[in-house]
């Protein structure tokens, strides 16, 4: 059995709340991801490009927190594109630096860029076939096209229709849906609501008064195998 792809183990944690450490090696590279409670909370790298030194050269402007979220999805981004990543996970490793990071709309960045539509496609074939409902946070990722497309999904469409019709870009989209998916946000069995009948004047259902007439009318029609009515 092949091993599972980088972004379902560290899926798999986040959604288990685990806290603990994944050691990503990929030849002479390695990445390490603290996690706690379903949070990112660090990361460490051997790359010289991937050290908060590089990152705060490259873009001053930015604040400690805003350095860490930058380094956190530079990391994710280099494990997801390794070509054949090791993976081990330690239980209870924490890190000294640990920081409040948002998980998810990192690791959807990291993702949206990493993979193609196609691969992602591919990865979703049971969302993009079932009729998702959407059972996360109101504000899943932090950016209003793609929560908006995530909140409004409700079983009444197939994950397919609705991701052809979203406003973000393909790669996004697919992302938003895999994460979601994930992270144990989606019902994949959700059956769509049925409006009720609306009452007419008086509080009666329209709907009733409909099959009562429509039943009458049938009890008078005239039955095309009765014989017919001889005249005197």
């Amino acid at each position: 059995m092949p091993e599972p792809a980088f972004e379902e183990v560290l899926a798999a944690r986040l959604a288990a709340g685990e806290a603990g450490a994944l050691d990503v090696r990929d030849g002479r590279r390695r990445w390490v991801i603290f996690l706690d409670g379903g949070r990112i909370t660090a990361v460490r790298s051997n790359l010289k490009s991937d050290q908060l030194e590089a990152l705060s050269a490259a873009r001053p402007d930015l604040s400690p927190r805003a350095l860490r979220a930058a380094q956190v999805a530079r990391v994710l981004l280099h494990a997801l594109r390794a070509a054949s990543p090791q993976v081990a996970f330690k239980p209870g490793a924490r890190s000294p630096e640990a920081t409040d990071l948002p998980t998810p709309r990192l690791l959807h960045r990291a993702l949206s860029r990493a993979r193609s539509p196609e691969q992602l496609e591919a990865a979703l074939a049971p969302v993009l076939e079932g009729r998702p409902a959407f059972e996360g946070p109101a504000d899943p990722l932090g950016r209003e096209a793609l929560d908006a497309f995530l909140v409004a999904l409700d079983g009444a469409r197939t994950g397919r229709e609705a991701a052809d019709f979203a406003s973000a870009p393909r790669a996004e989209v697919l992302a938003a849906l895999w994460l979601a998916w994930k992270l144990g946000w989606l019902d994949l069995d959700a059956a769509p609501a049925r409006p009720s009948a609306k009452p007419v004047a008086g509080g009666l259902d329209l709907a009733a008064l409909i099959a009562e007439g429509l039943a009458e009318e049938a009890g008078a029609a005239p039955s095309s195998a009765a014989p017919a009515t001889a005249r005197t």
